[in-house]
């Protein structure tokens, strides 16, 4: 139930103008730390504008899912990489879609030592941030430099993975061989990120600054 209660309890950043609506793997660590690291409320207000950044549902899962396997301790660099090939491809593709969002739970809580990545899977869809929340504006993840200068005077941050990279880039690959797959089981995201855009809601530089 972890997971579906903290859907419930959206994470809003808030500074005096705005409000920023958390959406993990989306550039939270460039938001922040463009925001001043203000504090967060689990309500929006309606003084602010609410704005949010998305990021293709298929490149978004797999920078998911790399972080919750190593935090979960799940992968560890001391694998051989026929072992984390057979847990990536057993997984994706065998099990169901709730078990693929839910798959690094069962393992922060039985394996010993294992990190703390956060009470909520960096994999699940971004409709289920964002359903429901009075968002005004999308930032696509690729806009988001410009947004962060015209906003905030800042550019993204360069976020440093602790994760081998020659790993890092193996289960990068295992993944995009399942692509279909992951296509699959984000059709809703993909499907309501179309609406987004369908609709103007995409914030782009000829919007200006909007706060």
């Amino acid at each position: 139930m972890r997971d579906e209660r903290s859907i419930q309890q959206p994470e809003y950043i808030t500074d005096s103008k705005s409000q920023y609506l958390v959406i993990h793997k989306c550039g939270n660590s460039s938001v922040r730390d463009a925001m001043g690291q203000p504090g967060m409320i689990h309500i929006p207000l309606s003084d602010r504008v609410i704005f949010t950044v998305i990021r293709d549902p298929v490149e978004r899962f797999i920078s998911g899912f790399i972080y919750d396997l190593f935090n979960s301790y799940v992968v560890t660099d001391n694998m051989q990489l026929s072992e984390i090939e057979y847990t990536v491809v057993n997984h994706i593709k065998n099990n169901d879609i709730y078990n693929v969002y839910h798959y690094i739970d069962p393992f922060k809580k039985n394996r010993l030592g294992a990190r703390n990545s956060g009470s909520i899977s960096h994999t699940i869809p971004q409709l289920s941030y964002i359903v429901n929340q009075p968002i005004q504006w999308f930032v696509d993840i690729k806009d988001l430099s410009t947004f962060l200068q015209l906003h905030y005077n800042t550019d993204v941050k360069k976020n440093v993975s602790n994760v081998n990279i020659e790993v890092k880039d193996l289960i990068s690959s295992i993944l995009l061989k399942q692509k279909q797959r992951i296509l699959d089981i984000h059709s809703a995201d993909y499907y309501f990120i179309e609406r987004i855009r369908e609709n103007g809601l995409f914030w782009d530089w000829q919007n200006g600054k909007i706060f």
